[in-house]
């Protein structure tokens, strides 16, 4: 496995609540776009489903449309998170959902992570294979 970093910096958030839970539940869809550098490089849509356990908690799973460069490998691939928030931070577990691939990218297995630097960047490890 080929192991990369870099960060990406979030362009858009576009946060939504979701119908009332009750209990004081409260569950957001998060619409967000974000630009990757190093050794990942293009843009990135995500659809993020939050649920909040507090207002400094939350956990949430998202969809994102990778659109770029791998270690210079062209394609796009689905990037699949399960993350947490908590005191400021977000941190998420991702991999390529599998058999989303195209372009260079068409047979790449791969998974990351990243955590938040502040409120709009964040530093990502990625490791991944291509066949």
């Amino acid at each position: 496995m080929l192991e990369t970093s870099g960060k990406f910096r979030v362009t858009a958030w576009n946060e939504q609540p979701c119908p009332d839970m009750g209990s004081g539940r409260k569950f957001t869809r998060s619409t967000v776009k974000r630009v990757y550098s190093g050794s990942l490089t293009g843009e990135g849509s995500v659809e993020y489903v939050m649920y909040y356990l507090n207002e400094n908690e939350s956990c949430f799973i998202g969809m994102e449309l990778f659109e770029g460069t791998m270690a210079g490998k062209p394609g796009t691939v689905v990037l699949q998170h399960d993350g947490r928030f908590k005191d400021g931070i977000a941190m998420s577990d991702w991999i390529v959902a599998p058999g989303s691939g195209t372009g260079a990218l068409k047979d790449i297995k791969a998974k990351g992570r990243y955590k938040t630097l502040n409120h709009d960047e964040a530093a990502y490890e990625f490791s991944f294979t291509t066949e």
